[in-house]
């Protein structure tokens, strides 16, 4: 009598991405946005996106996100200070990248409240992407 289980091993198919990374965008319509979500994707991260405060937190607790993109400005709900700072408290681990007007105070402000960095809503998806992974950012397929 045997008392072991055989079982299939596990297959991860490629659009499931159960073991990819998560990126939670708080940055609807924009073209930052766009070019993020393009960015990310291509690198094989799941891309979450969110409209107000309460989703984005919802996403980024649910699946353990990577890192949350929040704008300064218009958004629905709490400021994304608060949100920053609630993330990175509960999820130490989470890379959280504030993005608004080019700003001293701003980018003071956002590093207070827990922000691994601020870019201004004019730059590129690949400085966002340094600000998340690092120095070795791979180039997208």
């Amino acid at each position: 009598m045997q008392r072991f289980c055989e079982s299939k091993p596990t297959q991860y198919h490629e659009k499931d991405r159960v073991l990819s990374p998560k990126i939670v965008l708080g940055m609807m319509g924009s073209p930052l946005a766009t070019s993020l979500e393009s960015y990310f994707h291509d690198l094989g991260w799941r891309v979450c996106k969110a409209d107000c405060t309460g989703d984005i937190r919802r996403k980024a607790y649910g699946g353990r996100a990577a890192a949350v993109v929040l704008p300064v400005d218009s958004f629905v709900g709490e400021s994304a200070f608060l949100t920053c700072a609630k993330l990175v408290r509960s999820l130490p681990k989470v890379k959280v990248v504030l993005v608004g007007p080019d700003s001293e105070e701003a980018e003071r402000f956002a590093l207070f409240a827990g922000a691994s960095g601020y870019v201004p809503d004019t730059t590129s998806a690949s400085t966002v992407a340094k600000l998340l992974l690092g120095r070795f950012v791979p180039k997208p397929n």
